[in-house]
């Protein structure tokens, strides 16, 4: 899509995720306590709220589609110029097809946007909605059954929300998530087809009758096909009920792991760096780069790619390059992290770039690569503060890491410095640090010493069982 045209729809796709709700409030921002404190003015605020999200997401519907077309026109159309052997034309096509592509996660990531907020922008809520599976292509899809059960949904839940999962980055469970106020988080399946349809209704006899024997008879008469796709039903809605349960109630078992999890929710406050990360943006609008360190260990890089100063420092090689999701590390000195914000923009788990708290010309700004936001984190500093608050602090060894990475059913979150784990301690209380302690720094703006603060109520929290 026209670099120009798409910007104008990213825009109004911001304001709808972002102000929408605020801006259609009938008192003003300075009585917004009231929200908090009267329960029919924060059923009216949360029904402006959830409008905003719908204009955005029936945007999103078709601009997906247009950007997802574009990809499989310029796909075909390389194809075509390898054949005739035009480098030239290859590497246009390629360009638009990246682009096109990046737009794509751009637009993703607003709805991705919309998933954080209705789970209270936690972290370990969201993770439960995501499968490590790749975006859906809608425009292999049919979206009619969607539609048509957002608008029933609509009439019955006016203050509630729901939200097509396939237009999700991070949301790969069921068909339709849904959020009310009363109700809570529900993940909804819609099956098509004649198979399907006689599956759910297996499934509704079943659930009124609990006939074992019935059961058996049933699906032996309906035969293999609608058998298999019975139990990859009944295990794929097993496994959301899991996910909705830990959602609401805060426990129960992990459908990824099969263990039993609980949710600890903390009155603990973390602290941010909100003000210096403005403040450096604005500074680098202005004189083309800035930079801040925070508490020593991290430090904060920003640079305007359109001011003179950096623009004419810019080739093709430059760190300036889009970051991608699928570049392997290489094998180098990790003891500094780093991450470009832009990488907030096509990695499922982040917290995407538009809850950062900034203007929307500088999240646009971002978003089309004019202003370009580092994050760099000593580990070895990071790690001295959790040893002045009383932690022991242990580098596991290269075998005993991998031993544990490959046991553990989260062991690619494991943080590694050079190969080694790193392993905290404070009495009784034991963990590894992960990259997810990365991701909020660098994606949530908390401070360094925040996380150290984490883990000392995690460690009163555990203590005190």
């Amino acid at each position: 899509m026209n670099g120009q045209k798409f910007e104008r729809e990213l825009k109004k796709l911001i304001y709808y995720v972002r102000e929408y709700g605020i801006q259609h409030l009938n008192f003003p921002l300075s009585e917004l306590d009231r929200v908090r404190d009267d329960s029919a003015i924060a059923e009216k605020f949360t029904t402006q709220v959830h409008k905003g999200f719908y204009f955005a997401q029936e945007r999103v519907i078709d601009l997906l589609q247009k950007v997802i077309n574009e990809q499989k026109k310029a796909k075909s159309d390389i194809a075509a110029a390898r054949r005739n052997r035009d480098k030239a034309a290859e590497r246009a096509l390629q360009a638009k097809r990246d682009t096109a592509h990046y737009q794509e996660c751009i637009l993703r990531r607003v709805i991705d946007t919309i998933v954080w907020t209705l789970c209270s922008f936690e972290l370990s809520t969201i993770r439960r909605l995501y499968m490590e599976q790749e975006p859906i292509d809608i425009t292999d899809s049919n979206l009619n059954s969607e539609l048509s059960f957002l608008a029933s949904y609509k009439q019955s839940h006016p203050a509630g929300f729901a939200l097509i999962s396939d237009l999700s980055m991070i949301v790969q469970v069921g068909d339709v998530i849904t959020k009310d106020i009363s109700e809570g988080m529900g993940i909804i399946e819609l099956k098509e087809g004649r198979t399907n349809k006689r599956v759910f209704e297996i499934l509704h006899e079943y659930g009124e009758n609990h006939c074992d024997h019935y059961l058996a008879s049933v699906l032996s008469e309906e035969g293999k096909k609608v058998s298999e796709q019975f139990f990859r039903s009944v295990k794929q809605m097993h496994k959301e009920m899991l996910a909705v349960n830990i959602i609401n109630e805060g426990q129960g078992e992990d459908p990824q792991s099969g263990k039993q999890v609980t949710v600890v929710e903390s009155t603990l406050e973390l602290a941010t760096f909100n003000p210096v990360f403005m403040d450096v943006i604005k500074r680098a609008s202005k004189k083309g780069i800035a930079s801040q360190t925070i508490q020593g260990c991290l430090t904060i890089v920003a640079f305007d790619t359109t001011h003179p100063t950096v623009s004419n420092a810019i080739t093709s090689d430059s760190p300036l390059d889009r970051p991608s999701k699928s570049k392997k590390r290489k094998e180098e000195d990790t003891t500094i992290q780093s991450m470009d914000l832009r990488q907030t923009l096509i990695s499922p788990t982040t917290r995407p770039l538009f809850l950062c708290p900034l203007p929307e010309n500088y999240l646009v700004d971002i978003a089309m690569e004019r202003i370009v936001v580092q994050f760099h984190l000593n580990i070895p500093l990071w790690i001295q503060m959790f040893e002045q608050h009383g932690f022991t602090v242990r580098m596991l060894g290269r075998k005993e890491t991998a031993r544990i990475k490959q046991q553990s059913d989260h062991g690619s979150q494991i943080l590694e410095v050079n190969g080694q784990a790193v392993e905290i301690q404070k009495g009784a209380y034991k963990s590894l640090l992960c990259e997810g302690l990365l991701a909020r720094m660098f994606t949530c703006l908390n401070t360094p010493l925040s996380m150290v603060d984490y883990f000392s109520e995690m460690e009163k929290h555990f203590s005190s069982q």
